[in-house]
């Protein structure tokens, strides 16, 4: 009997897995031709999987994703993408705490609590604000807390959470006392000036601290900042033994202080460069400090990229660039040590408790290790090398139980590795915080979504559920996506490193013309951000790209035309302007010869540099262009999008000044007010219901790249007209992420669906 039962036990599981294999058509139909490391990708989509980690697309496999039900009474957050900008990762035991923001700190999605190996999140809320720092007591991991417009703090695992108003202008950073639990450090700027605030019991009362002294920048940057960033606290670092002793890193010097912040010592004056990213002291030998340097890009340390002679390059790296010291007295005498890299934006260096000579340094995308307590270093980590993780800011690093164990964080979420970094698992289910800049359906039906930071993606459920889609994508900063209009697998991308297509339904990626679209931008090599695309719909062959109009883009860019799809190209700027960027492109489909673009001024970074041109219309394929501004109080402009129906009704969104109409073609434009709204926001994309010209769908958007100039005046959701812009209504019933930059219309279905900042992709029924 025994004998009969396991029998049966081994052929049900065999006609389960053959089942199962056979329902997994993007590997078995594509695995003949793709390269090695994308059919291991998709062969480790398995059916059953608990966790959800592959998406299954398959209509008989077990269905393992959560349902992200379909509603007309309101929008629902689907299952991804998945990931989002972790700016800081803390672990105690085998738990870990992660914070989070949407990109240059417009909002976030607050603090999770990630257990099961980074399988499991929950939401630990405390804000929609951008956090940038999260602290968790050693001995008892109820307490919590984080840094956002405020400090905020939890007695009680995030249940609630308490807003700690102290009197300064701006918080960066916290730190909990190994050496005394009730001990926390707040850094702050007050007028200009660095200082700590400290609380003697849990966060419950809090004294101010002398004010760090005034520093000067040892190192020129790249962007433009406010005096004040000198001062700006990057690094808190208490001693693990001794409560008094506590180590602080500005954008400008590292101080030390043995009286928790009363007086301070300046202890860099042997450094290279004394912009700190990070701190460790080494919790078994706490007279071992590690301190990582190097903030701010500097032109020096960029040049270094696209130099030949690579000793030469390592010279510079070493002696200009980001960097690692290491104190085995306390701070009192420094050692330079061989851990550096032309990179100096996001990272830090973290130290293996499970054995403290292990030690990482982050630079950015590159993650240097050693093993012998820094007198040698090797590479660990590198984005380029890892085709499934986006090519994108790493931040903070953990070691799990052993020292094989490694979680990394950044701009690409959470990310696990098992064997000391050999293979990586993406960690980020149930961590929606992606911000998807474009959405579009095929022909087919399946739906890509582009975001910033985590690259492409697909989803062929009808949005439900969404793949990383990027292999090859060597640039994640996704812009624009456009689908061709015969061909459903065929689709082209801008991004900021050029332009790519994809024709296997982006399974693989490839670059675009490079010699006519890579070229310097004067900051980095192999980097050109282009903006607007757009494919004629009666001529597939004929499409128009635009410049990016940022330091990125090669210079002299405005519009771009190819004839042949894509192997030819041409500038076409009779009439338009270069160095402008072109936020969109639209084709009349009644009349392929009639083009808009919407342009806006170049910008540096986040610092506007000009003004924009407005809008250009050409009625000759691209030949000639001509402005339309008439009746418009900005040239400042984002989205256009025609009335399917009535080719001469065209409606304009605007970075700073709310939507407008025209009804004869572009010829005036008059402004449609919402009643609910300011009168200056941005609109990020707008849709006309094809089956119903008048009702009309707008999302709203505020834009960093304006937010230093005018502060920031809010994002506000989707407004849906239903007589042709005369009037506005709230359709926001759901939507928890109020930042809409995308919008795309399924009319088949009866689909609305809006990519957002830091919430991925909802969706609705209309």
């Amino acid at each position: 009997m025994k004998k009969i039962i396991l029998i049966l036990v081994v052929l049900a599981l065999i006609i389960f897995i053959i089942g199962c294999t056979e329902e997994k058509p993007s590997f078995s139909k594509y695995n003949l031709n793709l390269p090695q490391p994308l059919v291991q990708y998709l062969a480790a989509r398995q059916c059953s999987n608990a966790q959800c980690e592959f998406q299954e697309d398959s209509t008989t496999c077990p269905a393992d994703c959560l349902k992200a039900e379909l509603s007309a009474d309101q929008w629902t957050q689907v299952n991804g993408p998945y990931g989002g900008w972790i700016t800081d990762l803390e672990k105690v035991g085998a738990t870990l705490w992660t914070a989070t923001s949407f990109t240059y700190g417009l909002g976030g999605n607050g603090i999770f609590e990630v257990t099961n190996k980074g399988l499991e999140w929950k939401a630990l809320g405390g804000t929609n604000k951008s956090v940038s720092d999260v602290a968790v007591d050693p001995s008892d991991t109820k307490n919590i807390a984080f840094i956002a417009d405020a400090p905020f703090i939890t007695w009680d695992g995030g249940k609630t959470w308490q807003r700690i108003e102290l009197k300064a202008d701006s918080y960066t950073s916290v730190a909990m006392s190994k050496a005394n639990s009730s001990l926390i450090f707040v850094g702050a700027i007050l007028n200009g000036k660095g200082l700590i605030f400290v609380s003697l019991d849990d966060g419950k009362n809090w004294t101010k601290a002398s004010f760090l002294p005034e520093t000067e920048w040892s190192i020129k940057s790249v962007w433009p900042s406010p005096d004040e960033a000198k001062n700006f606290i990057t690094a808190l670092a208490p001693h693990p033994t001794n409560e008094n002793i506590l180590f602080v890193g500005t954008n400008s010097a590292l101080f030390k202080s043995e009286n928790k912040g009363q007086s301070w010592k300046r202890i860099d004056s042997t450094f290279h460069r004394s912009d700190v990213k990070g701190i460790a002291i080494n919790p078994q030998t706490p007279n071992e400090v590690y301190v990582r340097v190097g903030v701010f890009e500097e032109l020096t340390c960029m040049g270094v990229f696209g130099m030949k002679d690579r000793k030469n390059a390592a010279k510079i790296e070493k002696s200009k660039c980001a960097g690692v010291y290491k104190s085995t007295d306390s701070g009192e005498t420094w050692q330079q040590l061989d851990a550096y890299y032309a990179d100096p934006s996001e990272g830090g260096v973290f130290i293996d408790d499970n054995n403290p000579d292990i030690a990482y340094a982050i630079f950015s995308r590159k993650i240097l290790k050693t093993e012998d307590g820094g007198k040698t270093w090797e590479k660990f980590f590198w984005t380029h090398d890892e085709p499934f993780i986006p090519n994108s800011g790493l931040e903070r690093l953990a070691v799990g139980e052993n020292s094989d164990e490694v979680f990394i964080a950044g701009k690409q979420g959470l990310f696990q590795s098992e064997d000391a970094g050999k293979h990586w698992h993406e960690r980020d289910n149930g961590f929606v915080g992606s911000e998807v800049v474009d959405i579009i359906k095929a022909r087919d039906g399946t739906l890509y979504a582009g975001t910033y930071t985590l690259g492409m993606f697909k989803s062929t459920d009808g949005g439900m559920s969404w793949t990383f889609a990027s292999y090859n994508l060597e640039n994640p900063y996704i812009m624009l996506i456009a689908a061709h209009p015969t061909d459903a697998k065929t689709i082209f991308v801008t991004t900021n490193a050029g332009i790519y297509i994809s024709t296997d339904g982006a399974l693989t990626w490839q670059l675009v013309a490079k010699d006519f679209f890579v070229g310097e931008s004067g900051i980095l090599p192999d980097i050109a951000h282009f903006h607007g695309i757009a494919f004629d719909p009666q001529n597939p062959k004929r499409i128009y790209i635009g410049g990016g109009g940022d330091q990125y883009t090669p210079k002299g860019a405005g519009m771009s035309i190819t004839e042949d799809g894509g192997k030819t190209w041409k500038e076409a700027n009779i009439g338009f302007e270069t160095d402008v960027h072109v936020s969109k492109i639209i084709v009349d489909k009644n009349n392929p010869a009639v083009v808009y673009a919407t342009t806006q001024g170049p910008t540096n970074f986040m610092e506007k540099t000009g003004t924009g041109y407005g809008v250009f219309k050409s009625t000759d394929y691209g030949d000639t262009w001509k402005k339309i501004n008439s009746g418009l109080e900005t040239v400042e402009t984002n989205t256009i999008a025609l009335d399917p129906n009535d080719s001469d009704i065209i409606y304009l969104g605007t970075d700073d000044d709310g939507i407008y109409k025209s009804s004869d073609g572009g010829i005036l434009w008059k402004k449609l007010p919402i009643s609910q709204l300011p009168k200056n926001y941005g609109v990020g994309d707008i849709v006309v219901d094809p089956r119903n010209s008048n009702v009309v769908y707008a999302a709203t958007v505020d834009y960093f790249r304006l937010v230093t100039a005018r502060g920031f005046v809010g994002d506000h959701g989707i407004y849906k007209s239903s007589d042709g812009g005369t009037s506005w209504q709230p359709f926001n019933e759901g939507l928890n992420h109020a930042g809409a930059f995308a919008l795309e219309l399924d009319k088949e279905k009866n689909i609305l669906y809006v990519g957002t900042r830091g919430g991925g992709i909802y969706r609705r029924k209309i």
